[in-house]
């Protein structure tokens, strides 16, 4: 059994989270996808982006969502989506991926660093942290807790990025990951 669901963000800066749970009869994994946004300064690729969609003005800065989806336009570059068509497919998803929790989440193509851990590119910074629970602890990009097995090109000068988390999954157990996309500084 498989349930998932976003939320939508306030307006500015903040986090967009999206909440999976698994369940194979044996085990009930849980697993909560954040995308993180830092910042929101313009970028000269993402101007062209927005403009190449017929954005101007108010309508083309960056935490603007001129089609009230929720997502504002800096996440719809960073993931290759239509910022003038409301929808929320191709956004971070949870799935299972050889018996254990894994994401999917698009980034820009071309860029430099590891994906996952400390990607740059467009002026964007991507990277994928990790936290056991919400009461206590800091959120890190572990690769002891998560491994990148593959990249997917797209059409539209992006790429998938599956991530797969590294177990023991036992009983009940969480995991909750964030896909943190800023201003091209790690945070």
């Amino acid at each position: 059994v498989f349930n998932y669901w976003w939320n939508s963000p306030p307006a500015g800066p903040s986090t967009l989270t999206g909440r999976a749970i698994f369940t194979d009869n044996t085990t009930n994994e849980s697993a909560a996808v954040t995308i993180m946004i830092i910042g929101g300064n313009s970028h000269p690729v993402m101007d062209t982006y927005l403009q190449s969609y017929g954005l101007s003005g108010t309508n083309a800065a960056p935490m603007a969502d001129p089609d009230n989806d929720g997502i504002p336009n800096l996440v719809e570059f960073a993931l290759g989506l239509n910022p003038t068509n409301a929808s929320r497919e191709n956004l971070a998803a949870a799935m299972i991926l050889t018996n254990a929790p894994g994401m999917t989440f698009r980034q820009r193509a071309g860029g430099t660093g590891t994906p996952g851990v400390n990607y740059h590119a467009d002026g964007l910074y991507y990277g994928v942290q990790v936290r056991s629970n919400l009461v206590s602890g800091v959120w890190t990009n572990d690769v002891s807790q998560f491994e990148v097995v593959g990249r997917v090109p797209s059409s539209n000068g992006t790429e998938t990025v599956i991530v797969l988390f590294k177990g023991p999954f036992t009983g009940s157990s969480s995991r909750f990951v964030r896909v943190v996309v800023g201003d091209g500084v790690q945070p």
